[in-house]
């Protein structure tokens, strides 16, 4: 599973209110299209299909939108993206990959695939296996703690949702405060480092061998080489074959309210891929198994009752 991924035949990323440059037709999107799922922010669900379908997954948030609409189309309800409708939204851009909730992201969509999906490990293994490397070659060791945390959990199997996520929402913040690069310091006030020390050092285009690159980059950090000490990289460069040629990086972050320092740690690095590796090859081995256990679960997790149990009504 995917998210962002248009429905043939719909407009994306259009002025509603402009033209088609080609075309010179207005932007309207007048066809009836069956989305996967629209986010809960964008969505009308008659008391029907609750009845039908029952209670949201208590994933606390993240996944819980695209998992129901998914098992309400199971029950014969598909999610239908009306033509023109509009709704306020924060700009996704403007947030940050790189903070404690994207443990619920990864966690959620593992379970979600798990419940709607083939479920193919050896795929799900290498998407997984592809981020932990880029989060390291990005100096992003608290964003690789946390990939490695939200695998663990999904093997702990159905028992980690029994509390709504609060547990977990402390351990992981816990988790994440132990590596520097996940704290926000003021553009003019970074710790250590003089703000006239920072030169702005933007980044190459997107390689057109990547395989070829990141095999270098990953050979560079191992061997230590570098080829710049220090430098400001915007948050829209700061991609994993850029970040990685660094000691230190200094990191917009998307709400151009702050920096991030990403600072060259070997010792993290390697233990963190070594746990990434170990976990992974646990989910190829156990995760078929746990699968089965989350869709046992959910009739319970789902319910009435278990909402009432999580809300205290």
């Amino acid at each position: 599973l995917e998210p962002g991924q248009p429905v043939e035949h719909s407009l994306t990323t259009a002025d509603l209110l402009g033209v088609d440059e080609e075309t010179l037709k207005p932007n309207r999107q007048e066809r009836r299209l069956d989305a996967g799922y629209n986010g809960w922010w964008s969505c009308l669900i008659p008391y029907e299909v609750v009845q039908a379908t029952g209670y949201p997954m208590p994933f606390f948030f993240q996944w819980d939108d695209a998992e129901y609409s998914y098992r309400a189309r199971a029950h014969g309800f598909p999610t239908v993206t009306l033509p023109g409708a509009g709704v306020w939204h924060a700009d996704f851009h403007m947030k940050d990959w790189d903070e404690w909730h994207r443990y619920f992201n990864l966690r959620n969509s593992i379970i979600t695939a798990a419940l709607h999906s083939p479920f193919n490990l050896n795929l799900l293994s290498r998407v997984l296996l592809a981020q932990l490397v880029r989060y390291l070659l990005g100096m992003q060791y608290g964003l690789s703690a946390t990939l490695i945390k939200a695998v663990e959990d999904f093997l702990e199997g159905p028992e980690v949702l029994r509390d709504g996520g609060v547990e977990a929402m402390k351990e992981i913040r816990r988790i994440r405060d132990q590596y520097p690069e996940t704290k926000r310091h003021k553009a003019t006030d970074v710790p250590g480092i003089a703000s006239n020390d920072i030169g702005i050092i933007n980044s190459a285009p997107r390689p057109s061998m990547q395989r070829l690159v990141l095999i270098k980059r990953v050979l560079d950090r191992v061997l230590g080489r570098s080829r710049f000490g220090l430098g400001a990289v915007p948050i829209d460069e700061a991609n994993w074959w850029h970040i990685a040629l660094f000691d230190t990086a200094v990191v917009t972050d998307a709400n151009q309210e702050g920096v991030r320092v990403r600072s060259y740690d070997k010792v993290k690095m390697f233990d963190l891929a070594k746990r990434g590796a170990k976990v992974v090859q646990r989910l190829r081995k156990e995760g078929a198994a746990v699968q089965e256990q989350y869709k046992r679960a959910m009739p319970e997790l789902t319910s009435r009752e278990n909402w009432k149990r999580l809300y205290k009504l």
